[in-house]
């Protein structure tokens, strides 16, 4: 009997002991194989007092939707990359799993009122549904305030207001560069259905500024202050042959009105790019490219009819736009909406206007040109399954991006179907989770040329044109 008794009471015991290891390695730690699980106001704001606190690399998934007032950003709120107190930018992964946070903050002098502050370049925010209130100074948008990490599968509803660098996903998306690498902010897949309102520059449905790759976007929310796009307000900085800064944007659309009616100087509102300034003309050499875009909201300036344009509002040049349409391939626009294309100060008009009118009158070639790019379609041309194939650019079956539905007032992305499934989606240059690629297939992002070789450990070997790129 006793030697039962101590078989039972070892049996217990290991028993015990393996439950015990096996709950342990369950125990959520915030690392990537068992991130922080949130369903409650309390856990929420206990994960971003650890991130503010420096815990900068937690992983975290939301089990349940939450509503806050007051919010304050999580990481990095008030600093840059690189600047004093940048150690706090988050840089790990937030899993919404489709749930919804309800976020409401009231303040003209807070910067950088957003989810996140700041999200550094290993940051993946994804899976994700927002419904905000956000009044701040700058750098206001639902995701965050400033990017430089990926944000893939997210909507944001609601209203932003600020004064300047205010986007319905971001504030600003942007690039670092580190021992030698560059990374730039990445967006996937984001919806922005929120009105976006400022009183300055860098006001954009999905960005305020902008560096970086844009891919399956789009935005239906109202875009208003001074300098406003459509998709994106203005890059930030300057692109020219010295500066190979990257910009890719794919894929996309813009069917929110864009108005820069305010009291401001210098009104400039376009349909997709804002301000795009005229070093951008000679992107198309280092790293600039736009396609299977369009536009479909109007187009409202306060300064004149001329100051209402499809892709940016600043002077450029006969030659500057020849070499800028190099950067451009199939892009659709509503006719009505937009006066012209470029403000340039080349006289194209027959020097009657500083701006290429709706005709494009008084230069034959460069009118060939730019209808061979930027294609018209009235109202009723929008409502069709011909322009979603021809967006779709002879991708068919999976490989296809956009599609049409009976009795839409335009084309949508796929990602917005109400059954869509962002774990379960064909693999492209966006989709780390989708199909693996062939070994030796060309590698087709939209700036980015080179091959995929598969090594005998079964990992993958990118050969990029653009040396010093990180893909």
């Amino acid at each position: 009997m006793k030697k039962f008794f101590a078989a039972l009471l070892a049996a217990v015991m290991a028993l015990s002991f393996v439950t015990t290891g096996a709950l342990a390695e369950d125990v959520p730690d915030g690392s990537a194989e068992n991130p922080l699980q949130i369903g409650t106001t309390g856990e929420l704001l206990a994960f971003a007092a650890r991130v503010n606190s420096g815990e900068t690399t937690l992983c975290a998934e939301l089990t349940d939707n939450i509503t806050m007032d007051d919010w304050s950003a999580i990481g990095g709120a008030g600093t840059n990359r690189g600047a004093s107190g940048s150690a706090k930018l988050y840089n790990a992964t937030f899993d919404g799993k489709g749930h919804t946070l309800t976020l409401s903050k009231n303040n003209s002098e807070v910067n950088y009122v957003a989810l996140f502050g700041i999200l550094d370049y290993n940051a993946v925010v994804k899976n994700l549904n927002l419904i905000v209130n956000f009044a701040g100074g700058s750098f206001v948008a639902g995701v965050a305030g400033v990017n430089y990490g990926t944000i893939s599968d997210v909507t944001v509803d609601g209203a932003i207001e600020g004064a300047q660098y205010l986007g319905g996903i971001v504030g600003g998306n942007r690039y670092t560069t580190i021992e030698g690498q560059t990374y730039y902010g990445r967006l996937y897949r984001c919806l922005n259905k929120a009105s976006v309102s400022g009183t300055g520059r860098f006001i954009g449905g999905i960005a305020g500024g902008f560096h970086g790759i844009m891919q399956y976007c789009g935005n239906k929310g109202t875009v208003t202050g001074g300098t406003v796009g459509g998709l994106v307000g203005a890059p930030f900085s300057t692109l020219n042959r010295n500066s190979p800064l990257t910009i890719s944007i794919t894929d996309s659309y813009n069917a929110g009105d864009v108005d820069s009616s305010i009291s401001y100087t210098g009104n400039q509102a376009s349909g997709l790019l804002g301000s795009a300034g005229w070093e951008i003309a000679y992107a198309w050499e280092t790293g600039f490219s736009a396609k299977n875009l369009f536009t479909y909201g109007e187009i409202r300036c306060a300064t004149s009819d001329t100051s209402r344009y499809l892709i940016d509002g600043t002077a450029h040049t006969a030659h500057v736009i020849s070499d800028y349409l190099k950067s451009y391939q199939n892009i659709y626009w509503r006719e009505g909406t937009a006066h012209g294309l470029f403000n340039t100060d080349g006289g194209l008009g027959n020097g009657e206007s500083n701006y290429i009118s709706e005709n494009y009158s008084g230069n034959t070639e460069l009118r060939t040109l730019v209808l061979d790019v930027f294609r018209p379609k009235t109202t009723d041309e929008f409502k069709s399954a011909a322009l979603a194939a021809a967006l779709n650019a002879e991708r068919t079956g999976a490989e296809a991006s956009w599609e049409y539905v009976d009795g839409s007032d335009y084309p949508t992305l796929k990602f917005e179907r109400a059954d869509y499934d962002p774990d379960d989606d064909t693999g492209d240059e966006s989709d780390p989770g989708g199909d693996e690629p062939d070994s030796g297939e060309v590698y087709t992002a939209a700036f980015y040329g080179g091959t995929i070789e598969k090594n005998e450990d079964g990992k993958y070997t990118i050969t990029a044109t653009n040396d010093g790129y990180v893909i």
